[in-house]
């Protein structure tokens, strides 16, 4: 397929829950924390193979957009898990792996830690459990260290000295990987999807490209090979979404 005709979806989850966890929370339509079952996750995952789709990670569509390579014959996606929570190592990693699929976790450095106590309301991954996933081919993007959302950080409460703040937030976060996993990520996933012209700018300092999410109700534009990296468009998963809406959005692609 010529690489101009592509039409990459990514795919953005977040938790994926035992069916019988009690601590599922209640869905909404107003409410779309990206939080899944293993089995609707397992759906998708099914949906994605059916349809001959195979996952691609970041950095080959930072070398799709910057270079023009090619990224095969087949149908190509992405995934990705937010805020290593413990759940994707427990119920993702054995459905990942039975597709040969790869994905992408977007670590927040602090949780990682375990020094962010109002993010650990769900299980974490940690250290260990991060390489554990690198070592079987799962790729590690940054998530800032304290997930802040970009606008209201550098806009708003943070005050005048906000994008200091914002960019002693992204330099943690790398550092942290670095002296943990022994290498300095290059790719960057927005916290609750959140962007701006003023974070932008900041960003690109320090990553090779950069993605964003809306809500899995709204329209949604498919990445090209012209696509701006620091503005990679995902999608984010909930069990709001039906299974016909996640298959109209892998055909769409096709």
């Amino acid at each position: 397929m010529d690489s101009r005709q592509r039409a990459v979806p990514i795919f953005a989850y977040h938790r994926v829950h035992s069916d019988d966890d009690p601590q599922m929370p209640q869905v909404r339509p107003d409410n779309h924390c990206g939080h899944v079952t293993t089995t609707t996750f397992a759906r998708h995952m099914a949906a994605m193979a059916k349809r001959g789709f195979k996952t691609v990670c970041h950095e080959q569509l930072a070398q799709w957009i910057y270079e023009g390579r090619d990224l095969g014959e087949e149908k190509v996606a992405a995934i990705g898990f937010d805020d290593n929570r413990l759940n994707v190592l427990e119920n993702a990693m054995p459905v990942r792996e039975q597709y040969g699929f790869k994905a992408t976790v977007w670590v927040i450095s602090r949780l990682a830690d375990g020094r962010l106590p109002e993010m650990e309301v769900y299980g974490h991954l940690n250290w260990d459990h991060l390489g554990q996933l690198h070592e079987r081919g799962w790729k590690i993007g940054a998530h800032t260290a304290t997930h802040p959302f970009a606008p209201y950080m550098i806009r708003g409460t943070a005050g005048p000295d906000g994008a200091k703040r914002y960019v002693d937030d992204l330099v943690e976060c790398n550092d942290t990987i670095e002296q943990n996993l022994g290498f300095r990520p290059q790719h960057f996933a927005y916290p609750g999807g959140e962007w701006n012209d003023e974070s932008e700018s900041l960003v690109l300092r320090f990553y090779q490209t950069a993605r964003l999410w809306i809500c899995d109700d709204r329209p949604y534009a498919y990445n090209t090979w012209e696509a701006n990296p620091y503005r990679l468009q995902a999608i984010n998963v909930s069990m709001h979404m039906s299974q016909d809406r996640f298959e109209q959005l892998l055909d769409g692609a096709m």
